[in-house]
């Protein structure tokens, strides 16, 4: 969800009603309309995938800058009027504004949901039912997939991490602006900016470190709705320079938005943001009345996507993950565009009919808002926590509960666990063969394919997830190198993706230690199991899944600098020699969930194979 959606671009008495109606006349500018509506369509094109629209998602950039001057602008004129900030009537607002229609898509996602998901992914789903409740998607996101890997594409919640982010800064914000001014209102201004040049300096350090959680957590985004405050405060009510200097400012403003949204600016150690945002700050600052903001912005298309922008935000994502969910291969550019204008029209509805009516006290009580926000919240959140706690109800699945079904859940933890029992154990020298497994979920995998298939009965196994991702390049730690001058096997079991550091890595290790060193190739199922659930029996056992050209590429390139005395190519051994794969077991059992990583009974058939190789053989 978008921060501007959450604001009126009207302030009007009614919006600063606390302690009666204020006399504050309505200021209504539709070109933050018509930004809405260009943020907006950014984002949806660019979650549907569409050619052009690469840097879309800066359209939720823009969103923050907005948000951050029209709620500073809505609490300075209530303050203004009445001397205070009524936080009950701020926070009703804020419920009225996003929970009717939020609930009523995630209520809506349900059955889809429980159709189409295998329960890895129901599980996932039901994460994110408790954490949007919980207004924390975004720390949900980060801990699991981030933003930009494939597999948001199937999270038909995925999207909410914007309206965390919003909602976390909505709680705090009122409270610290009622009490600076309060006390130091002079000193507002200078205090915004410390603290938006403090969260965009965090944010350039911990781009380089962790670049997700600088993408998905507050702290990073914090300049964004700050910039937009500092436009309330210290620039729009002093901003009268008109002519050609307000002209220039509104189209450069916009020309920066466009510029970057088109990916169409060059890269630099500053977030991706910063034009996004800096365009946004102009656009407001120069006023409403410059050409730009008058033909351009509020023009029709752009206002009306704008009025119904928070609608379509909510539902666009979960009807092209949901498609996604149901396609054995990527959607067309038809369908894909297609299901655009199904959230469209669904947006239209839900404008009309779910968010009008809740934002009308007079329509709908305060006591039934609350207690109809807080019912519905907690069914969701017990829903949610129900499929966390059942794996996703794993045990309804008999292709993934080895035929157990009160017992399915246990076993595929079971599964999950085990390879941890060898982590970060030291060697011990009692005459097994020592083998160091290194890698991350690929190599667990590994570890459990040893297992399923009875490999490792006299081996000692050592795992070790500190990837040297390369080593000719980055060097390697001491404590990995005594655990590799101890093993008489290093096997890699998450290859690099830097297939150029390959041959000399392979060299360095095999100067280094004397062991068998081994790297496991990737693997890939095709591009959605999901729907490979929806086939018959017969259907499902006769299908094969085509390798994913971007993945099989790799594996190649990995395959050739490496060599076949080291590594394992599962994707060949698997393939049938036109690059298809089967997506079952011969007993009928399922392969993987997420097209990469191996179920139980997928890791007894894969391992089968694995073990034949003979870079492998001897470990038997």
């Amino acid at each position: 969800m978008f921060p501007s959606f959450l604001e009126s671009s009207k302030v009007t008495p009614a919006a600063l009603l606390d302690a009666g109606r204020v006399a504050t006349p309505a200021v209504h500018r539709t070109d933050i309309d018509g930004l809405r509506g260009l943020a907006v369509a950014g984002v949806v094109a660019f979650h549907a995938g569409l050619a052009g629209a690469e840097s879309g998602q800066l359209g939720v950039d823009v969103f923050f800058a907005l948000s951050g001057y029209l709620i500073t602008r809505l609490l300075l004129a209530e303050h203004t009027a009445t001397g205070r900030i009524g936080l009950l009537a701020f926070y009703e607002r804020r419920v009225r504004r996003i929970a009717p229609a939020l609930l009523a898509v995630m209520l809506a996602s349900l059955v889809p949901a429980f159709w189409l998901m295998l329960p890895d992914d129901l599980e996932n789903f039901g994460q994110s039912l408790v954490a949007t409740t919980l207004l924390a998607n975004n720390v949900l996101l980060w801990k699991t997939s981030g933003y930009f890997e494939q597999a948001t594409e199937f999270k038909p919640l995925m999207h909410t991490w914007s309206l965390a982010i919003e909602e976390q800064f909505y709680l705090l914000y009122p409270l610290v602006l009622a009490g600076v001014l309060q006390r130091f209102r002079r000193a507002l201004w200078p205090m915004l900016a410390v603290l938006a040049t403090a969260s965009l300096v965090w944010a350039v350090l911990l781009q380089r470190q962790d670049p997700s959680a600088a993408f998905l957590l507050l702290p990073s985004k914090l300049w964004e709705l700050v910039a937009g405050a500092l436009v309330a405060v210290a620039i729009y009510p002093s901003f009268r320079a008109g002519g050609w200097f307000a002209e220039a400012g509104s189209a450069g403003g916009l020309l920066l938005i466009l510029a970057a949204m088109a990916g169409g600016l060059p890269q630099t150690v500053l977030p991706a943001a910063v034009p996004a945002v800096a365009g946004t700050c102009l656009v407001l600052a120069c006023g409403g009345g410059t050409w730009a903001a008058r033909r351009l912005l509020s023009s029709r298309l752009p206002v009306a996507l704008g009025l119904i922008s928070y609608s379509l935000y909510l539902w666009h994502q979960p009807l092209l993950a949901f498609v996604r969910l149901a396609s054995l291969e990527a959607p067309s550019v038809a369908l894909r565009v297609g299901v655009i204008g199904l959230s469209l029209a669904l947006a239209v509805v839900s404008w009309r009919f779910v968010e009008t009516p809740f934002r009308t006290p007079g329509r709908v009580a305060a006591r039934t808002l609350w207690r109809g926000f807080a019912g519905v919240s907690l069914a969701l959140a017990a829903l949610g926590l129900g499929l966390h706690a059942t794996s996703g109800f794993v045990n309804l699945h008999p292709r993934l509960n080895e035929g157990m079904a009160s017992a399915g859940r246990q076993l595929n933890a079971a599964y999950n666990r085990a390879p941890y029992q060898f982590q970060d154990q030291p060697f011990v020298e009692d005459g097994r063969t020592r083998v160091l497994v290194v890698g991350t979920s690929l190599a667990r995998d590994f570890i459990n394919m040893g297992l399923e298939n009875g490999v490792f009965p006299r081996a000692q196994v050592v795992y070790q997830t500190s990837v040297p991702s390369c080593v000719a390049r980055d060097g390697i730690s001491e404590a990995m190198l005594r655990q590799i001058d101890q093993a008489q096997w290093l096997i890699f079991g998450s290859p690099s993706v830097d297939a150029d550091c390959w041959p000399a890595d392979l060299a360095y290790f095999q100067r280094r230690s004397l062991a068998h060193i081994v790297v496991i190739g990737d693997r890939n199922f095709g591009w959605n199991m999901n729907a490979v659930m929806l086939m018959g029996e017969a259907e499902r056992r006769r299908y094969r899944a085509r390798i994913q050209a971007d993945r099989w590429q790799a594996n190649q390139a990995l395959a050739t600098r490496i060599g076949p005395a080291h590594f394992v190519d599962v994707m060949q051994m698997l393939s049938d020699g036109t690059g298809l794969v089967p997506v079952v077991t011969p007993e009928g059992m399922l392969v993987s969930q997420d097209t990469m990583h191996l179920t139980r009974a997928g890791a007894r058939f894969v391992g089968r194979s694995v073990f034949q190789h003979p870079a492998l053989r001897d470990l038997r």
